[in-house]
């Protein structure tokens, strides 16, 4: 039989782990309402290709989608973290794009919101496959059976 206090510390940990990474969740989430609220943007400082603007957006909502599932795993939230990260992260991808519409200078671009809700959901996806082979004691079974 394990010491009770081991388990509280580990408690303890997971929710502080998830007080952390909501924290910096947010923070990015306001980093995005930001960077999306200017009218000029600098250039950014990389290869410029066709598809250059989508690869940015696909790389902004995957770390963005990439905390929220943090978050929401370190705080226990099983078997809703990952599909929490990928609703909560494509709504917020797609009004980010809304947001543009109030902008000078910016607009909307249907294809900008898609790719921030697929950079959420492959993010999303690949961190559950990760945790769910990390911890599969953990998972919660489909069939009912302990």
């Amino acid at each position: 039989m394990r010491p009770r206090g081991n388990r509280l510390r580990r408690r303890r940990k997971a929710g502080s782990s998830a007080i952390i990474f909501g924290f910096a969740a947010i923070l990015y989430a306001c980093l995005i309402f930001y960077s999306s609220s200017q009218t000029d943007i600098p250039a950014i400082a990389m290869p410029i290709f066709s598809l250059s603007d989508k690869l940015v957006h696909f790389l902004e909502f995957a770390l963005f989608g990439s905390l929220l599932f943090l978050t929401f795993a370190s705080a226990g939230w099983r078997p809703w973290d990952a599909p929490l990260a990928i609703v909560l992260g494509g709504i917020y991808g797609v009004t980010d794009e809304m947001h543009q519409l109030f902008v000078p200078g910016r607009f909307a671009d249907p294809a900008d919101a898609l790719v921030n809700c697929v950079g959420v959901l492959a993010a999303v996806l690949i961190l559950a496959c990760i945790d769910r082979r990390m911890h599969p004691s953990q998972v919660p079974r489909l069939d009912g059976k302990a």
